[in-house]
């Protein structure tokens, strides 16, 4: 076993530590009246969950366990994008800290975007077609 074997998540382990991020900043978001604060543990969240997809992609066919936190995670990271735009419309701070509302529909498109992709009625053809042409991996 090689050092970097013991540095290294696994693609499981990849998921569970994506999946915290998001599970353990979903509640304060909600929580929390002032959205700003919690636009950059969400665009956090966001990039650990990209991460993962990246490295599931590159390993292969998904586990069902690996699957399922998938999906949770993206339901999650919906979820609170989904609250940051309603809050943001209603009073748009964001430019505190250099993001746009813009910005912030965008990524919660593009999650949307990966929901259909990974889980939705996509067709394995078009499902394959998509995934070569963002990450040039069916």
């Amino acid at each position: 076993m090689s050092k970097s074997d013991l540095l290294e998540p696994t693609g499981s382990v990849r998921w569970k530590e994506a999946n915290f991020v998001a599970g353990a900043n979903a509640p304060q978001m909600v929580s929390n009246p002032d959205p700003v604060q919690e636009l950059s543990p969400w665009f956090k969240s966001v990039r650990l969950y990209y991460e993962a997809e990246a490295e599931q992609i590159a390993r292969g066919a998904p586990t069902e366990s690996e699957r399922q936190e998938q999906k949770h995670m993206l339901s999650v990271l919906i979820n609170v994008g989904e609250w940051l735009v309603r809050e943001l419309r209603r009073n748009d701070v964001s430019g505190k800290l250099g993001v746009t509302l813009a910005d912030v529909e965008a990524t919660l498109d593009e999650l949307h975007v990966s929901l259909r992709v990974w889980f939705g009625g996509m067709t394995e053809a078009r499902r394959e077609q998509v995934l070569d042409e963002v990450f040039g991996a069916a």
